[in-house]
């Protein structure tokens, strides 16, 4: 669910033909089933993660499709694509994760890279506008 608070940094969507991202606050506690696969950083701090039975702290996750999750991320935004829906790329990212579950890959290695990507993806639309 997306964040209705006006003070916080504008969230943004982008649409593609086989994928979506959204980079913003979402509403804490959120509860989420994933239709496609899903890579989900998180922009200002870790974030709190239910899935499989278990609680994980991470900062970035992967998700595959149809997961029911919840999601704790105490006011921190986030981006999270949901890659393409045959899950090629999702498969090609497991290998990039620290901490693997049966269907969530969490701490991806490359973090620092997508976190900053994903800021100056949002602030190039932002200084746009």
């Amino acid at each position: 669910m997306i964040s209705d608070n006006r003070d916080e940094l504008p969230a943004s969507a982008y649409l593609w033909h086989d994928r979506s991202l959204y980079i913003g606050a979402i509403q804490s506690p959120c509860q989420l089933c994933t239709h496609a696969p899903a890579l989900v950083v998180c922009v200002d701090h870790p974030a709190s993660v239910w899935c499989e039975g278990q609680w994980r702290q991470t900062d970035s996750f992967l998700v595959g499709a149809n997961q029911q999750l919840e999601l704790i991320t105490r006011g921190g935004k986030v981006a999270a694509m949901f890659l393409d829906p045959l899950g090629r790329e999702y498969r090609q990212l497991i290998p990039r994760t620290g901490l693997s579950g049966k269907s969530i890959h969490c701490d991806l290695i490359d973090y620092p890279l997508l976190r900053d990507r994903f800021l100056q993806i949002q602030s190039n639309k932002t200084s746009a506008a």
